[in-house]
């Protein structure tokens, strides 16, 4: 009797320790997955990666040059200074001369070019400027005829402007340069295809030195002027006052209101004069060389003079 009753006291015990459940059973919770170290973008390729997935094979894997050299002192070895401070020096030495010689050069040339200037303007040449009455009643074939039996070196610088009236009756603009007794009509050609303009001063000086031009317009009358440049009055009234003996007109015929400055800076002198029982109307213009050509080097007192006669 007492063995039983132990045994069902030892049977009430075990059951009071197991849990009692009234609804289902609670699912496991997950186990923890593992967590992957991120791979660092400044990883060395030597680095094993952290990830089975992102081995990378000897073929990818990154190549860096090596770059030790530029650690190196930056540097001259001292022979090497020496070689360098030589050719310094020689090119110092070099251009030093160069800039002297071109300096030197460019001196000699101005003294050259001055001194051809005024040889120019020295030598001696006539200038045999027309009386331009003596042309008045001469056509184009019967002037360039009276030049050449005078000697003179004609240049013709083209026919300017149409035939006046119908071409049977007109005649076309005569232009034609008298050149200097020095100057070839190949020279001249040479220089007056670059432009007076253009010209430098010796030659300017060579060319307009002894020469004129004449333009013969019979378009709405006679209308002839003769242009040169006066290298030796010195002063515009004076070019002017030459030009008037130069042509044998009478200075008694120029009135009050018939000389003065014109609108383009000219100074003139108007009068008339008789030729042939016919009254024509003269006037001399002058003005300063330089407002007419900007050429550097030649004489300030140059004038640039214009003789006109018309009916």
């Amino acid at each position: 009797m007492n063995h039983d009753s132990e045994s069902q006291d030892m049977a009430t015990q075990a059951m009071e320790h197991i849990p009692l459940h009234t609804g289902p059973s609670p699912e496991p919770e997950p186990a923890p997955k593992p967590q992957r170290t991120p791979r660092s973008h400044a990883q060395r390729n030597d680095e094993p990666p952290t990830s089975p997935n992102l081995a990378l094979r000897p073929e990818d894997a990154t190549l860096y040059p090596d770059g030790s050299g530029l650690k190196r002192p930056v540097s001259m070895p001292g022979q090497a200074w020496v070689i360098a401070l030589a050719f310094a020096a020689v090119a110092l030495g070099v251009g030093a001369w160069w800039g002297s010689s071109t300096i030197g050069g460019i001196e000699d040339s101005v003294r050259l070019s001055l001194a051809t200037v005024e040889e120019n303007l020295e030598r001696e040449v006539s200038y045999d400027i027309p009386q331009i009455t003596t042309l008045l009643d001469l056509d184009n074939d019967s002037i360039l005829a009276k030049f050449e039996e005078e000697g003179l070196a004609i240049y013709n610088l083209g026919i300017e402007g149409e035939p006046a009236g119908d071409e049977e009756e007109g005649e076309p603009t005569l232009n034609v340069m008298k050149l200097p007794s020095d100057v070839s009509p190949s020279d001249a050609a040479v220089m007056l295809s670059r432009g007076i303009a253009n010209l430098d001063a010796a030659r300017a000086a060579k060319l307009l030195n002894g020469s004129w031009t004449l333009q013969v317009d019979r378009e709405a009358g006679v209308n002839d002027v003769v242009r040169y440049v006066d290298f030796g009055s010195g002063s515009v009234e004076a070019a002017i006052e030459s030009a008037i003996a130069i042509e044998g007109f009478d200075p008694a015929t120029v009135a009050e209101d018939t000389q003065g400055v014109d609108d383009a800076g000219n100074t003139y002198k108007q009068g008339t004069v008789q030729y042939n029982d016919a009254t024509y109307t003269w006037r001399i213009s002058a003005i300063a060389l330089e407002e007419v050509y900007d050429i550097a080097g030649l004489p300030e007192t140059a004038v640039y003079v214009g003789i006109r006669v018309m009916e």
